[in-house]
């Protein structure tokens, strides 16, 4: 990490050389460290909350502003790192720095191994030497041999990175997306002769010399402003031998002896006679008629608005003319069988179709007036009170006598007769049998008691039931089929072969419980929901973790690291506050040289996402992570 650390005044004065001219060099001598979380100021003396102080510390200057430092310690202790402190050899506070986030955690099972990059803000770095301890690994510089890290093709092609440098194959693919980006793949932007011609989309100044301005004045390359094929107006004189319309044959306008035609088709034409000074018509090849110099038609037949003009030859029966009067009578005159009609005044029919027969035979078509239906619907009559009120009278479509509708509205109502009242007949009286409808209606009064619903209904007395014989006990039957029921035998309900329902609730018992039954108990082996910490997200891939509904998080996996490396394990699910990481490495079994150790160097983020792991073995290492936090 890199930190900007604040030099205190007992540094600055140790920095003075003793004649005052300039800086002498210090040596940083330990590193103390502390859980507290220190807000550094120049005036401190001693680091507050010190745990302790590490001499194994070893750096270098690499850069004019900045040291690269790392503070190891094997030991035992167990250890929370917030804040720290650089002594000077005589034990002079140098610098401090501190911060509220946690920089590290230590286990006892760990050793600590700490990798600063320290930057001064207004101290040179060169003024600073280190005990002879030396396991440094040194971020690289234009000056420091060091650690490196690759760029990326995209951070090549952003052209902002000071820190990272570029392999030999990431500059030549950075270089040909630059070139793609700037002229099109494989240079495809840039014209050639070979992409250039027909299609290639070259837009170019010139073409042969000329600007795109000289080929665009079509008149003047024709010598003449165009017409339009598809249509036109022309206002000079157009000449032609014939004139055809594409796409109607025979059509044509030409001259034929002088006279001018129009032809419509082989024999349907017309045109002008300039020796007789007529208009000709010629249809199907025949003559159809001419109209004279003197403006009359000459010709079979003439309409006029597409009507028959009548004359003293077309007139008389079947000519179909429509006269205003007939023998000097309007139509109005003359009742018209077909269609409704009006008839005013008072008419008496005397037809004599009836003869002497009555109303009670079978023999029809008498009477002197017959309404007729049209064999579906009523036949009927109207009587009408003009503007006081109307109704129809007649046989109705169920062949019954009617009289409704109109004023009466959209109903009917049957005549009653001695033909047709009796049961069945729908006859509403007034009293039956000289009683009232209310006298059949009171049915209490007529049972003498209250009736129940067979259907269902509500007793506001009490029901009793028991078996013949056995009056302690009693049988409910429901539905109409046979094994449900509900039965009393003495001491227990039993309800066979069916579920109890209460307030549409199942009520649980021995025989429905357990799992799968959606019973939604109270307490589970006498503890509440709320004493358990239920799962709410889970992952159980190799590289997997479980959530759970407090925020608690558990994560696992594997990392490889080669020898004198780092890795790092990124957690597979965000945190939000801390972590505690704990891991195990493999080993080489029959190893007794492994001197050199492999563990955490750090957490990253706040709140953490990764854990930093370093591998100081001479072979490659696998580790399996385990981590809690929230």
């Amino acid at each position: 990490m890199s930190l900007t650390i604040v030099v205190t005044n007992a540094g600055r004065a140790a920095l003075v050389n003793a004649a005052n001219t300039g800086t002498a060099p210090v040596t940083i001598a330990s590193c103390g460290i502390s859980a507290t979380a220190v807000v550094p100021g120049a005036g401190a003396t001693a680091l507050p909350g010190e745990i302790k102080r590490i001499s194994t510390l070893s750096g270098d200057v690499v850069a004019d502003d900045t040291i690269h430092l790392i503070v190891r310690d094997a030991g035992a202790d167990v250890f929370t790192l917030r804040s720290f402190a650089l002594y000077l050899a005589d034990g002079t506070l140098f610098a401090i720095y501190g911060q509220a986030a946690v920089i590290l955690e230590k286990s006892a099972q760990s050793q600590m191994l700490l990798a600063l990059d320290v930057r001064f803000a207004d101290v040179a770095a060169s003024s600073l030497t280190f005990g002879n301890t030396n396991f440094l690994n040194p971020p690289a510089t234009t000056e420091q041999i060091g650690v490196v890290e690759l760029a990326t093709a995209a951070e090549l092609l952003a052209g902002i990175d000071t820190e990272r440098v570029p392999a030999s194959k990431t500059i030549k693919d950075a270089v040909f997306a630059w070139l793609d980006a700037r002229f099109g793949a494989n240079n495809s932007g840039i014209w050639h002769p070979a992409n250039d011609g027909a299609g290639s989309g070259l837009d170019a100044d010139l073409l042969d010399g000329q600007q795109g301005s000289y080929y665009s004045n079509i008149p003047a390359r024709l010598g003449f402003t165009p017409a339009n094929k598809a249509g036109e107006t022309f206002t000079g004189l157009v000449s032609a031998p014939t004139f055809n319309l594409t796409g109607i044959s025979n059509f044509g306008i030409f001259s034929s002896g002088g006279n001018p035609i129009i032809n419509f088709d082989v024999n349907d034409y017309e045109y002008f006679d300039r020796g007789g000074n007529s208009y000709q018509w010629v249809i199907g090849g025949v003559a159809r008629g001419s109209l004279g110099s003197d403006g009359y038609w000459n010709g079979a037949g003439f309409r006029a608005g597409g009507n028959s003009a009548w004359h003293a030859g077309n007139d008389g029966a079947g000519s179909g003319l429509d006269a205003d009067m007939v023998d000097g009578r309007h139509a109005s005159d003359f009742m018209i069988l077909a269609g409704d009609e009006t008839v005013s005044g008072r008419k008496t029919l005397k037809a004599n179709r009836t003869g002497n027969f009555g109303m009670s035979t079978g023999t029809g078509g008498l009477g002197e007036v017959e309404v007729q239906g049209n064999g579906v619907g009523a036949a009927m009559m109207t009587f009408h009170r003009p503007g006081s009120f109307a109704a129809y009278f007649g046989l109705d479509m169920d062949n019954a006598w009617r009289v409704g509708g109109w004023s009466m509205g959209a109903q009917t109502f049957r005549l009653w007769h001695e033909g047709n009242d009796g049961s069945g007949s729908g006859l509403d009286a007034d009293l039956l049998d000289g009683q009232d409808s209310s006298f059949f209606t009171n049915i209490p009064a007529r049972l003498g008691y209250e009736p129940a619903r067979r259907s269902g209904d509500v007793f506001y007395g009490d029901i009793t039931t028991y078996r013949t014989g056995a009056t302690n006990t009693g049988v409910i039957f429901l539905g109409s089929g046979t094994g449900k029921y509900l039965y009393f035998d003495g001491g227990s309900y039993q309800m066979p072969g069916a579920e109890m329902f209460l307030n549409s609730g199942r009520v649980w018992h021995s025989n429905n419980d357990g799992s799968g039954s959606g019973l939604d108990a109270d307490l589970l082996d006498g503890y509440h929901a709320s004493s358990f910490d239920p799962i709410v997200a889970i992952n159980l891939s190799s590289n997997g973790y479980i959530a759970f509904a407090s925020g608690r998080k558990e994560t696992w996996g594997t990392l490889t690291i080669g020898q004198d490396q780092y890795a790092t394990y990124n957690l597979p699910v965000g945190h939000s506050s801390w972590v505690h990481p704990t891991f195990g490495l493999s080993s080489q079994g029959g190893n007794t040289q492994i001197q050199q150790n492999t563990g955490i160097t750090s957490i990253n983020g706040a709140p953490p996402s990764s854990i930093t792991f370093w591998n100081a073995d001479d072979r490659v290492v696998t580790i399996w992570v385990r981590t809690i936090g929230v």
